[in-house]
């Protein structure tokens, strides 16, 4: 056997071996190729119109013409032509395949239906292989267009999945010209279909969108005239639900899709934008660009970012507001790239359009701050996925760069995730966090400004000690995670250990202070006497003061120990503090 049948019959060859029109089927084709590895997500699209079709109009057809002796010889030559398939042992022998066929087809032109159409639908799929010369391409593709014209449009409908299965999926291998020639046939043959294409509809997007890669303009042009028509054909919002529904399950088109939206969606400033669009199927659209801010290409992320950017602005985001969460959580991963184009983007976005500092922390504050808060903290409450944790604080340490971005939203969720990783730590068999989160919710504290974290911590029993309601059991809770916060980071620099320890030490004194003048709960005294110890064997000798040669020492005011650290911190009353709680941290988790 030569070298060319050697690779004709080697693993990148479709198989070319026959098989009775019994056995014959399209989904029987040969799963070692590229070929039918492109299409194997075609296939339960299209097994749709085959399950609702009533009879099939060929066999009507088929009874007329058995009582025709020339009809028994289309038959005779159609299968004699498929037998021949099985000596096929190089590319030659492919294009005298296909030459016998379509003469076969020419001869007897004016029977409107193909015998054993399942394997010629099947051998012609083969046919497209990518590993075939452009030529076999062009032939298989003219046998196509032959049948087309002979079965007729009510034929076409019913046997749609049949040569669907080989057409659709060949035009990302195709050679230019090749496209040319699809591109013909999709426009001519099934545009005109109409809605009679909505059982394949997905198929038939996904088939069309690598047209759009091409950098030919005119190939280009070509895919878009196409897609407006299908959308006109097809009703719009069906069109650009089934767009958005390929945007979610098969990544290879969002490159494409997104080139195609960039050009026709509108700027979404009222409700009705997004009908006109979507129907009331708006959630799909903002799931479908969700999905591609989370694919691995960069260039796919830079056009979704642009789409977002340009199409939703968020002063007038007409979305639900899960939508929205869902939408900027997504987007705020991009800073895990740490690409600079990508993080211009974003911060464009969600800081607007103004030109002052003032403006676009004005922006975000009213638009922008109150879904991404939900949308982080809510992403590591609601799951038990170490990895969807890391990420939020991965994320966190990325915005830090961004202080109008970062500092709203530190100030909302910094306790609560103390809180989270707490349960966390408390979960598991060890008492330690898991060694991964530990180590980047380290790097995360590591990187604020150790004034604002120590500040959140004291505040919160600050605030305890001085609530109307229950204070007993918010000042455990504020011990639990003060000594939480500092038996887990390692806060071993001179400035935390010569000011923000003692600090916290005399704030727990003044608390122990207070609760001893007013009630007998001797578990709660013993809890802040333990963590005065715990904190003063922190403290450095060299904080203590030499008051030995003092002529006058004044006994402290312990009382003025809260204001001492309420001034050095720069707290307001509890009355005033907006701190997001237990509570939002539960009702985040059920909104994710």
């Amino acid at each position: 056997m030569s070298a060319n049948s050697k690779q004709l019959g080697g693993k990148h060859s479709p198989s070319l071996s026959y098989k009775s029109a019994d056995e014959a089927t399209v989904n029987s084709v040969d799963s070692t190729t590229r070929h039918t590895q492109l299409t194997s997500s075609f296939e339960t699209d299209l097994s749709a119109p085959r399950r609702i079709r009533r009879e099939d109009p060929s066999q009507e057809l088929v009874r007329k013409y058995q009582k025709d002796s020339k009809y028994s010889a289309y038959v005779q030559v159609v299968e004699r032509c498929l037998q021949s398939f099985d000596y096929v042992s190089e590319w030659a022998d492919v294009t005298a395949f296909l030459t016998k066929l379509e003469r076969s087809f020419k001869t007897y032109s004016r029977f409107a239906v193909v015998p054993h159409k399942e394997t010629v639908a099947k051998r012609l799929a083969q046919c497209l292989n990518p590993a075939l010369p452009t030529g076999v391409h062009q032939k298989a593709l003219g046998i196509y267009e032959q049948i087309f014209k002979q079965i007729g449009q009510e034929q076409l409908i019913a046997d749609l999945s049949l040569y669907a299965y080989g057409l659709f999926p060949f035009m990302r291998n195709a050679s230019l010209s090749t496209k040319s020639q699809l591109l013909e046939i999709f426009s001519r043959v099934f545009v005109p279909l109409g809605t009679s294409l909505r059982p394949c509809m997905k198929s038939f997007t996904a088939g069309v969108l690598p047209g759009l890669e091409e950098a030919s303009a005119e190939m280009s042009g070509r895919v878009m005239d196409l897609l407006d028509r299908l959308q006109e054909t097809v009703d719009s919002a069906f069109f650009f639900q089934t767009l958005f529904l390929v945007m979610v399950t098969n990544a290879e088109q969002r490159e494409s899709a997104l080139k195609y939206l960039a050009q026709r969606l509108p700027v979404f400033t009222q409700k009705e934008d997004v009908e006109q669009i979507c129907g009331d199927q708006g959630s799909l659209m903002v799931r479908a660009l969700a999905a591609t801010l989370t694919d691995s290409k960069t260039l796919v992320l830079r056009a979704a970012l642009d789409v977002v950017m340009t199409r939703i602005p968020l002063r007038t985001c007409v979305f639900e507001t899960r939508d929205v969460v869902l939408l900027v959580k997504c987007a705020a991963e991009v800073v895990l790239k740490k690409d600079m184009s990508l993080n211009r983007r974003f911060y464009t976005w969600v800081l607007g359009p103004g030109e002052s500092d003032a403006e676009q922390s004005a922006h975000f504050a009213q638009y922008v701050q109150a879904p991404l808060t939900e949308a982080l903290l809510g992403s590591f409450a609601a799951t038990s996925s170490l990895d969807q944790q890391h990420t939020v604080l991965r994320v966190l340490i990325g915005l830090i760069d961004k202080p109008a971005i970062a500092q709203p939203i530190l100030d909302a969720i910094f306790v609560p995730l103390l809180q989270q990783l707490m349960a966390e730590r408390d979960a598991c068999a060890d008492g330690m966090l898991p060694v991964k989160l530990a180590s980047v919710s380290r790097m995360f504290v590591e990187m604020l400004d150790p004034i604002f974290t120590w500040s959140s911590v004291i505040n919160q029993l600050t605030q305890a000690a001085v609530a109307a309601d229950d204070p007993g059991a918010r000042i455990a809770r504020a011990l639990r995670l003060l000594l939480f916060f500092v038996q887990t980071f390692e806060l071993d620099d001179d400035a935390t250990l010569q000011v923000h320890v003692p600090m916290a030490l005399l704030t727990v004194l003044a608390t122990l202070d207070r609760m001893a003048a007013k009630t007998v709960d001797a578990t709660l005294c013993c809890c802040l006497t333990r963590t005065a110890i715990e904190l003063l064997t922190r403290v450095p000798t060299a904080v203590f003061a030499d008051v030995s040669e003092q002529a006058d020492v004044s006994e402290p005011d312990i009382g003025g120990l809260f204001e001492t650290a309420r001034a050095f911190y720069g707290m307001h009353d509890a009355a005033s503090e907006d701190r997001a709680d237990a509570a939002a941290v539960e009702r985040s988790a059920a909104e994710v």
